[in-house]
Formats: structure tokens, sequence, C-alpha cells
């Protein structure tokens, strides 16, 4: 009986270990990510991009700055499915202007800080237009404004920065 509870013990403090291990691993970021997730190459664009996941790695945004619920249990469960195939890759996922304004604060403080462009592209006329209406956070902008007008004069990442002319189509809210 006492060698069974010693067996027993061993077990429990191997799984234990293992399982402090495994989620020390998997916290680590970007690398914790790569271990579930065919994410390979959303961390090298967070590494070494050009768009906004590089833009916040060098702010020092971690992957769960915007990507947030992933307790212990949510990422034992997903390893679980990623592991017997019943989960391929991740689906992507829009977010709302809420988690981009937890760090950015909101639009109106968005507009008045882009503040070198010929038209301020956070003074739309289309009231509804969210964050992710443009900023995609593991792909190239989207030019939106541009849609329909000739580029509204916006800048996008990684083009000249000039400044910014008054805006015709904004009008303040009261």
């Amino acid at each position: 009986m006492a060698r069974a509870l010693t067996v027993a013990a061993s077990v429990l403090a191997v799984l234990a270990g293992a399982s402090i291990a495994a989620e020390r691993h998997l916290s680590r970021e970007p690398e914790g990510c790569v271990a579930c997730h065919a994410m390979r190459p959303y961390v090298a664009s967070y590494r070494t991009g050009r768009d906004l996941d590089a833009a916040h790695a060098r702010a020092s945004v971690a992957c769960t700055g915007c990507h947030q619920g992933y307790s212990l249990p949510v990422r034992v469960t997903t390893a679980a499915l990623y592991a017997t195939g019943a989960v391929d890759a991740p689906k992507r996922k829009r977010y709302d202007d809420a988690m981009c304004n937890r760090c950015h604060v909101s639009l109106r403080h968005q507009a008045g800080h882009t503040d070198l462009l010929v038209r301020n592209p956070h003074q739309s006329h289309w009231p509804e237009l969210g964050c992710a209406d443009c900023h995609l956070a593991h792909a190239r902008q989207v030019d939106f404004c541009g849609q329909c007008h000739d580029n509204g004069g916006q800048r996008m990442t990684g083009d000249p920065v000039v400044s910014r002319a008054p805006n015709p189509w904004w009008t303040p809210a009261p």
C-alpha cells in the first residue's frame, strides 16, 4: 500500500511538473502561440513585418494584449482539439472598436493624434466606420476611403509623411 502511494505521488509530481513546464512554455509569447496553432506566418509578421502586428510588437504589446481569454483551461482544451485534428487552424476573429480603444482611447482621440496626413481618416464622414475596416492586425491596411475617393489623400503604412490639409468632409460631433 505504501509503495502504491509513493508511485501515485511520484506520478502526480511528474504530471504537475510537466503541467507547470507546459504552462510556462505556452505563456511565452509569441512562441507559446505557435505551439498550438498554425501561426508561424503571423508570428513572423509580428516579429519582422511592416503591418500593425509588428508595430504592436515594437511597442511591446504581447499577443494577448489583443487576443485575450486564453486561460489555462481554454489553452488545454484548444490544444487537445488541435492535437486530435478536431480544429485545423485558428479562425479569423474580428475585433470591435472597444478592444482597440482599451489602448487607443477613442476615434476622436486618434483623430487628434493623426495630424500628419493630408486627409485625416479618423475624421470620416462615415460614422459607422470602425477600426477593423481599415486596420488589420496581421495584414496590410485597407484603403477604405480609396474605394470611392482618390485615396482620400490618406497615407498608408510605408507611404511618405506629408502635412495635413483641413478635411472638407468632416464636421465635429456636438
